[in-house]
């Protein structure tokens, strides 16, 4: 007998530990048993692959295809050929644009099946990068009554918001936007699209989040310890700090910044903490898959970034009761702000050093009241975006 569920197909490139990935994994383990759902991955990999509902069930792409879905040192484990193959790829997609490569990969598989949503689960970046395919391969190699795109960044503010990915978005019937205010910000560049426009927050895992924030957590010294977790590129304003925290500690304000994370920035942070002296002062932890055990007893999760669009550590730090201080971002002030679980100042040096400032001359602004933290209105937004697809 056929199942009376609606079929889905969801593509993404990898379940590798990012914040897409994340969200994509903890959404399955919310609506899996409402669904029948296929998990597309171009690379079946990642280390949040044993974390899929078992089911969901999941396909690798094939041949080439699989090359979108693993970086070139990846890729190496895949065979020479492969290896060099990727390494032409991206260095064409550097001189050129990956518009042709990628149109031209996504159609060596077709998905015969048949879907009632066929949803890419990542947007596309930008053009002179070997990355993304999840739009192209749901517009050209699904076969679905309805296709839906996900869009997980403050899209004005976005390396990919170039007219190569905008047209792509003028074949979806529906666009989830993680929030509000991404969706506002979409909305500005394709205001002709708002019709298809739908909020979807991302799901968290807090369950986990909790259990492991409790293994083994790390014990500060005392003082404000701030705790960045994030990525270290120049979108996350790292190195503008630096010169801040000095500041604030030649002044007698007595506070550290622990650093957690990795990124093509991490040399020129590590350098410039040493430069200016602040080695005990701003603490470089490394990389780690357990970031709670130092969120949870951190004084307050610091986020200087240029740009953010609905960061997952928001989520994350609200579920442990971690107030949150951060620069003024796509959606700060609306995930952060109106539920009162942080501070957040305008986007630039001398707002961040006097928030800083203000948290050392009195700490009782980091207390924040406790967060009732579910998935509830994520699960609701992904059913209405269902619905509204088939309106």
């Amino acid at each position: 007998m056929k199942s009376l569920k609606k079929t889905i197909v969801i593509v993404n490139n990898n379940l590798g530990m990012g914040g897409i990935q994340k969200s994509l994994v903890n959404l399955l383990n919310e609506i899996s048993d409402k669904f029948d759902i296929t998990l597309f991955l171009f690379k079946k990999s990642g280390a949040l692959l044993h974390e899929v509902p078992d089911n969901v069930k999941i396909t690798e792409a094939k041949g080439c295809l699989r090359l979108l879905g693993v970086s070139q040192a990846e890729s190496r484990q895949m065979g020479g050929f492969y290896y060099f193959l990727r390494a032409i790829l991206a260095l064409s997609c550097k001189l050129f644009n990956n518009h042709l490569i990628i149109k031209v990969l996504v159609k060596t598989q077709l998905l015969k099946e048949k879907y009632d949503i066929a949803i890419s689960y990542m947007q596309n970046s930008d053009s002179k990068l070997f990355f993304g395919g999840c739009n192209d391969f749901v517009i050209n190699s699904t076969n679905a009554n309805r296709k839906i795109s996900f869009v997980h960044c403050d899209f004005s503010n976005y390396e990919g918001n170039n007219s190569h990915n905008r047209r792509a978005y003028n074949k979806f019937d529906k666009i989830a936007l993680v929030s509000n205010s991404c969706k506002s910000s979409f909305e500005t560049i394709m205001p002709h699209l708002t019709s298809k426009t739908v909020c979807v927050y991302n799901c968290c895992n807090y369950e986990k989040i909790n259990k492991m924030a409790d293994e083994n957590p790390f014990i500060y010294g005392k003082g404000i310890n701030l705790l960045t977790v994030a990525r270290i590129s120049e979108e996350k304003g790292l190195l503008r700090c630096i010169d801040i925290i000095k500041e604030l500690n030649n002044s007698g304000c007595k506070l550290f910044w622990h650093i957690i994370g990795d990124g093509v920035q991490k040399t020129e942070l590590l350098y410039k903490i040493k430069l200016n002296a602040l080695d005990d002062y701003v603490i470089y932890h490394g990389e780690t898959n357990n970031p709670y055990r130092y969120m949870k007893n951190a004084s307050a999760l610091f986020v200087p970034s240029y740009h953010e669009a609905a960061p997952m550590v928001f989520m994350e730090a609200k579920a442990l009761g971690l107030p949150i201080l951060s620069t003024d971002t796509c959606s700060a002030k609306e995930m952060i702000t109106t539920t009162h679980s942080g501070i957040v100042c305008d986007n630039t040096n001398q707002s961040i050093y006097q928030l800083l400032l203000n948290v050392c001359k009195n700490p009782q602004l980091l207390k924040i009241n406790a967060i009732s933290a579910d998935n509830h209105i994520a699960v609701k937004g992904f059913y209405n975006l269902v619905d509204e697809a088939y309106d």
